[in-house]
């Protein structure tokens, strides 16, 4: 049996799949820009060099794209979500901001607080909610072992243990599993100098928007823009 986690960035995937690989479940990660972009050997694209199982069993996935595995019905799919919409895109724009990603991308260089721009927050807030609906689109289609959809704030905050179900029996996730290693140790709030108008604007605009429509030119530019920063942070 397989775990894919389903989500888009800055839910707290690397947190959850820590916790599940901890438990013996082997980690991957859908590589999402090479999905978008189809520019892949090998389906699904695999981060850090990885090549994806012929005869997947007992792995953990992390995935923010669309993809979906051969043989669903040998997975639980986990939809992974924030109750706090706002403050994860804003933890996108941080993200943006130092380049720091993921937790093997985590620093303590310094990094200059900065103003948003507001613009910029809006596209990345219909890009993110897009995805989600895409994912959700996804999973409703297909038939798994079973599909959960999960907050984080759910995970951290209920005490000792995730009161949803994974699997054939109810995993009792203690908190000591939660390695803080895979927290982001800087806060928006410290380096984005309007957080409070970029928050109160996200707010507003709220989550549920089914008129949040991309075309393939936009998607194509997105991913364009993707790619320009992802080499000019390796320079």
């Amino acid at each position: 049996m397989n775990y894919l986690i389903k989500s888009t960035g800055r839910s707290g995937t690397h947190l959850l799949q820590g916790a599940l690989a901890s438990l013996g479940y082997t980690p991957y990660e859908v590589d999402v820009l090479k999905v978008f972009s189809k520019k892949y050997e090998s389906f699904p694209p695999l981060k850090h060099g990885k090549i994806f199982p012929t005869d997947p069993d007992n792995l953990v996935i992390h995935d923010h794209s669309t993809w979906v595995p051969n043989n669903p019905e040998d997975y639980v799919v986990i939809l992974l979500k924030r109750k706090d919409y706002a403050a994860q895109i804003l933890s996108i724009m941080l993200s943006k901001l130092t380049g720091e990603w993921s937790p093997d991308q985590y620093t303590t260089k310094e990094v200059k607080p900065t103003f948003l721009d507001l613009e910029e927050v809006k596209e990345v807030w219909k890009w993110n909610l897009r995805v989600r609906q895409l994912q959700e689109k996804k999973i409703i289609e297909q038939t798994w072992k079973k599909s959960y959809s999960v907050y984080l704030e759910d995970i951290i905050d209920l005490g000792n243990y995730i009161t949803c179900e994974f699997g054939e029996e109810p995993a009792h996730i203690e908190p000591d599993l939660l390695d803080s290693k895979f927290k982001n140790p800087r806060k928006p709030k410290e380096y984005l100098l309007n957080y409070s108008d970029a928050y109160d604007m996200l707010v507003e605009l709220g989550e549920n928007n089914n008129d949040v429509i991309y075309t393939k030119e936009d998607i194509k530019s997105a991913l364009e823009r993707n790619t320009k920063r992802e080499s000019n942070e390796k320079r």
